[in-house]
């Protein structure tokens, strides 16, 4: 299982555009693309970008896509082996809080049923607080 840095990237810019300000926490983010994940898992018996999930504290955390954040942030010492400059896309406030700054989405990496997932989970989480 391979990660999909462009599909997991698109799934971030997807879920961001439906928060006001296009701005939410990392917790948030994670949950929402946990629930649609598992969803997307339950039907078709793929996931939606082939991230490993690990547990933590706070819940479970696609760890490529959280490595991802913390090398946005600028506290990581992986880097991305791909051309794509995230900085341009995302910007980190607070140390916790993503933003899209790139409103630019390719929603042709995604099959419509990976799209309902991911839409359907924003709807039932978004409001979700971080004790939840």
């Amino acid at each position: 299982m391979n990660f999909n840095l462009i599909k997991a990237t698109e799934s971030v810019k997807l879920i961001l555009l439906n928060f006001e300000r296009h701005t939410t926490d990392f917790h948030k983010i994670l949950k929402i693309l946990y629930f649609a994940e598992q969803r997307h898992i339950a039907i078709l018996g793929v996931p939606i970008f082939n991230d490993s999930y690990i547990a933590m504290k706070n819940g479970p955390v696609p760890s490529n896509l959280y490595d991802i954040f913390k090398i946005i942030r600028g506290n990581s010492t992986f880097r991305l082996n791909q051309d794509l400059d995230l900085n341009h896309i995302f910007e980190i406030k607070d140390g916790f809080l993503i933003s899209l700054i790139n409103f630019t989405i390719d929603l042709d990496v995604f099959s419509a049923y990976k799209i309902e997932c991911l839409i359907q989970s924003v709807e039932e989480n978004k409001l979700l607080d971080f004790k939840l």
